[in-house]
Formats: structure tokens, C-alpha cells, sequence
């Protein structure tokens, strides 16, 4: 009987152990999971000198403590004011320096809530090898006289920076890429710089007839600033800075000699205006200075690919 009782004993204390194990098995230790992090969008390949832009959502069970993004190990910025208290909606961008080309450079979202749960989520930039520079020519003082200016020459080579009178721009055509004049203010011209195939360069030069060539240069005016065009250093520059520019209305002719497209108009010092030679030479030119008049100068500094 004491056996009996002993083995009865022992069943009930195993019993009791086993479902204890067992309801301790189905009970939680209570803790939140971290918040979740989506970043879009998930990578990104980029240039020297390009922006990548990001958006990215936090959603968290506890309230929001901190969000940083980091990059090279860095704290860039650090978010304490959030959309709502567990969730926030945020951007960030990146732009791809120099020292970033061929490499890949990682940026990482993390947040942490008031429990001190802890997630991150990285997104990759690829960026590109810088490309090879396209070298420029720069000419600071090119000095143009207008059409009745006797002893300076109104016609430039802008690729060799040279400064014909008619006769030797007759001579020289080929090599001839702009003319200077001073047109009609009541036409809304006033200094005036145009291709060979302008109409109004045709007018006052007479170059629709006896010249062997006629450059068909165009021209586009730009927003850019003296320290714009002073900071160019490539002719990547130059060649975005015409592709940039403002063709204004020709007219509903279409006829390629009126308007911005085979001249620039009006123009005043400080101004800032982009050509493109027949050739395909891209360029700049920053007006320095004008003396007024059909017996006047303009005062060019000029930057072009070689």
C-alpha cells in the first residue's frame, strides 16, 4: 500500500511538471518587435556631381525615441519630430562628389523606440567613374568693333580666339564663326552678335553673297552669372550650359536666320550667352563691357571646347 501510494505521488508531482512546461512554453517574454524601416527607392546609380533622392517609412509598435541616417559611419542627420509618434515619413538625398566615383557608397536608416528596440535598414549608391576631361579654351579680352568701327575688326574665330576685319573674314571664312554689330534699338536689337547666316548680319556685312562660306552658328541665352561662367573650368560645362539655354521664338516662319537661334539681342554687360559653332564646338561668352554705337566695340570674354 505505501508503494501504491509512492507511485501515485510520483505520477501527480510528474504531471504537475509536465504542465507547467507546458504553459510556460505558450507565454511570451512581453517584448516589442522593432520597428520596421522601408526605404524606396532601394538602390540607386549615379554620376560625379549628381543627386539621388530618397524617401523612407518607419512604422514602430512603442512610440518613436530617435531617428538617424548615417553614412560613412556618420551621423548626417538625426530625426526627434515624427509624423506620428510610432510612425514617420522621411527623405533624404545624397549627391555624388568626386572623391565618391567608382565606388559605392552606403546609406543607412536607423530608429529606435522609447523600449530601446532597435532596427536599420542600408540602401547602396552606385557611382559612376568620373569621365576623362574635355579641355577648354579661354580668350579673357576679345575686343569686337561694331560695323562702321574702322580699326577693329567686327568678325571672331571663337575657336582660335582670332579678330578679322571684313575683307580678311571674306578671306577667311571657313575660320569665321560671329559678327558684331549694333542694330536698331526701335527693332529691340541694340548690341547684337550673329552667325554669318543671320539676317541681320546679312544686311549690314552684305555676307549673303561673296563669302565661299557661312557659318551657321547658333546661340541661346542663358540664367547663368559672371561667377557661373567663371567657375567653368570643363567643357562638359559648356556643352550643358547650351543645352540648358532658352531658344526664344524664331517666329512662325521658321526662318533660321530671325531670331536668338542665329543671334543674340539686346545684349549688356554682365550678360552671359551660349553658342554652338558649325562644327559642334560648344561655348560660352560673358560681355565685359560695350561701348555704344555703329562706331562702338564690345569687350567678349570667350570659353569654348577645344
Amino acid at each position: 500500500m505505501k508503494k501504491s501510494i509512492f507511485s501515485y505521488f510520483s505520477y501527480l508531482v510528474l504531471l504537475l511538471l509536465a504542465v507547467g512546461t507546458l504553459s510556460s512554453c505558450g507565454e511570451t517574454d512581453g517584448t516589442d518587435p522593432a520597428p520596421t524601416i522601408t526605404i524606396n527607392p532601394t538602390s540607386a546609380t549615379i554620376d560625379v556631381g549628381q543627386q539621388a533622392d530618397f524617401t523612407y517609412t518607419v512604422v514602430a509598435s512603442k512610440n518613436l525615441e530617435e531617428i538617424r541616417i548615417i553614412s560613412r559611419n556618420v551621423t548626417q542627420q538625426t530625426v526627434v519630430d515624427f509624423t506620428n509618434n510610432d510612425s514617420h515619413n522621411g527623405t533624404f538625398s545624397f549627391i555624388g562628389g568626386i572623391d565618391d566615383a567608382g565606388t559605392t557608397v552606403t546609406i543607412t536608416v536607423e530608429a529606435v523606440d522609447t523600449d530601446g528596440n532597435r532596427s536599420s535598414s542600408s540602401v547602396d549608391i552606385a557611382v559612376n567613374d568620373a569621365p576623362d576631361p574635355i579641355a577648354i579654351k579661354t580668350y579673357p579680352a576679345i575686343l569686337l568693333g561694331a560695323q562702321d568701327n574702322a580699326s577693329t575688326g567686327s568678325f571672331l574665330d571663337a575657336s582660335e580666339g582670332n579678330v578679322y576685319k571684313i575683307a580678311d573674314a571674306k578671306a577667311n571664312s571657313a575660320l569665321v564663326d560671329m559678327a558684331y554689330l549694333q542694330g536698331s534699338s526701335s527693332n529691340g536689337q541694340g548690341a547684337v552678335i550673329g552667325s554669318l547666316r543671320d539676317a541681320s548680319v546679312e544686311q549690314v556685312f552684305s555676307t549673303e553673297t561673296g563669302w565661299a562660306t557661312r557659318n551657321d552658328t547658333r546661340f541661346r541665352n542663358t540664367s547663368l552669372t559672371t561667377a557661373n561662367f567663371d567657375a567653368i573650368i570643363d567643357g562638359s560645362e559648356l556643352t550643358a550650359a547650351y543645352a540648358a539655354g532658352s531658344e526664344p521664338n524664331i517666329g512662325t516662319t521658321g526662318d533660321p536666320r530671325e531670331g536668338a537661334t542665329s543671334r543674340v539681342n539686346q545684349l549688356a554687360a554682365n550678360t552671359v550667352f551660349a553658342f554652338r559653332t558649325a562644327d559642334g564646338k560648344d561655348g560660352l561668352v560673358k560681355v565685359v563691357s560695350i561701348d555704344a554705337g555703329t562706331t562702338g566695340s564690345i569687350r567678349l570674354e570667350v570659353k569654348v571646347v577645344e
